[in-house]
């Protein structure tokens, strides 16, 4: 595997995990302020998470997007390939068949 591709794989990695886990801070949060409220303090940091959720969301989204064009670009290459590879005259004559 490309080091390029190994270290996308690794940020897409890192970027869902870092999401997963401020979503669970999140959650945690929503509970306590359904009982007990949120102070002043609370609502500032569920709100600095959200906005962090959200630009991480969006950095996965061109990171995907990315990878997924890089893919189709092989793929396209790929296939190209072959195709040349198929339609190259094998050196036999007609009347060989």
């Amino acid at each position: 595997m490309p080091s390029r591709e190994r270290k996308s794989r690794t940020e897409i990695s890192r970027l869902q995990q870092e999401i997963a886990s401020l979503g669970e801070e999140q959650a945690e949060a929503q509970e306590i302020a359904a009982v007990v409220g949120m102070t002043v303090d609370d609502s500032m940091r569920y709100r600095e998470r959200h906005a962090q959720i959200k630009e991480l969301t969006c950095q996965l989204s061109e990171l995907e997007g990315a990878r997924h064009d890089q893919e189709e670009a092989e793929k396209i290459a790929r296939h190209g390939t072959e195709a040349d590879q198929a339609s190259r005259p094998t050196g036999k004559s007609a009347d060989q068949y």
